[in-house]
């Protein structure tokens, strides 16, 4: 009996270091999928987006600033060209390669896609920028 108890304890502690990382990478790998889920679902809706032109109102970078870095984060306010004529203000973020950022400037007019379901999605439509997904 009285071996029985610390053997117990081993046998928990054993089975608590096995079964975790696997619990933990099954949780990774569960979310790995539903971001690139995600992805799929934006990168099928993006295909079927309108072109149009938009102005930029306003830029404001996500990341600090460092000279190393090559890409950054913004979130852009745009007053975007609905078809049909009539204009809307949308908020986007995008990640951009830092040599772009003088095109995104307030009053500069950037070619972008909206989606045809939801108008508020924007992608832009320059080398050097994508859409960020994680919104």
């Amino acid at each position: 009996m009285d071996i029985l108890i610390p053997l117990l304890i081993l046998i928990a502690v054993v089975i608590t270091i096995v079964m975790l990382p696997v619990a933990i990478l099954r949780i990774y790998q569960r979310k790995a999928q539903q971001e690139q889920e995600q992805i799929r679902v934006v990168k099928a809706s993006s295909e079927h987006a309108i072109w149009t032109n938009a102005t930029v109102i306003s830029i404001r970078s996500q990341n600090p600033s460092d000279s190393a870095r090559t890409v950054t984060r913004v979130d852009l306010r745009l007053e975007v060209e609905a078809p049909g004529g009539e204009k809307y203000q949308a908020t986007t973020t995008w990640l951009v390669d830092v040599t772009i950022l003088p095109r995104l400037l307030p009053g500069e007019t950037v070619i972008v896609k909206i989606d045809d379901r939801n108008p508020k999605i924007i992608y832009p439509n320059m080398h050097g920028a994508e859409y960020f997904y994680w919104n």
